[in-house]
């Protein structure tokens, strides 16, 4: 029985010691920061010049209603309406870093992968936004479109 207690004792202060010198390595760890060497590429930044948003689309909206209504399924009347309705949801605040992605851009990519299924790399390159940036707006732009429309959709109830 003394050896039990012996050997208990010597196990207590082995686990000690470990968790000693494992919060000695936690406190005197320095933490390896990754410098970014790129906020947002040059040629994301150039969105509000050169993306598809203020240059492809404009020129379909004035010149080629048929070609702005295939490209995002809808006319432009029937966009402008369709943002005023969510543009509230979906707009974020600018920051000192970077501007935030206009709502219209936003609605603009998310109609085109609706209507088209297209990739969000070829997404990200015509409208000039990141795919990650995609990836997380979709989901919420695809709320706020449904929350926008709830009352004009009516869903089938199964017996």
């Amino acid at each position: 029985m003394e050896k039990q207690v012996a050997l208990s004792i010597e196990l207590n202060k082995i686990i000690l010691l470990i968790g000693i010198q494992c919060v000695q390595k936690l406190l005197t760890r320095k933490k390896k920061r990754r410098n970014r060497t790129i906020w947002v590429r040059d040629w994301l930044s150039r969105r509000e010049i050169l993306g598809a948003s203020n240059r492809l689309l404009v020129e379909m909206r004035e010149e080629d209603l048929d070609g702005y209504k295939n490209h995002l399924r809808m006319l432009p009347h029937q966009f402008d309406e369709l943002l005023s309705k969510i543009e509230s949801a979906i707009k974020k605040q600018d920051t000192h870093m970077r501007n935030a992605i206009p709502p219209k851009v936003k609605l603009e990519v998310t109609l085109r992968y609706l209507a088209t299924g297209d990739s969000l790399y070829t997404l990200g390159a015509l409208h000039r936004v990141a795919r990650s940036t995609i990836a997380l707006f979709l989901p919420e732009v695809c709320n706020a479109i449904y929350n926008a429309l709830k009352d004009y959709m009516r869903v089938s109830k199964v017996n």
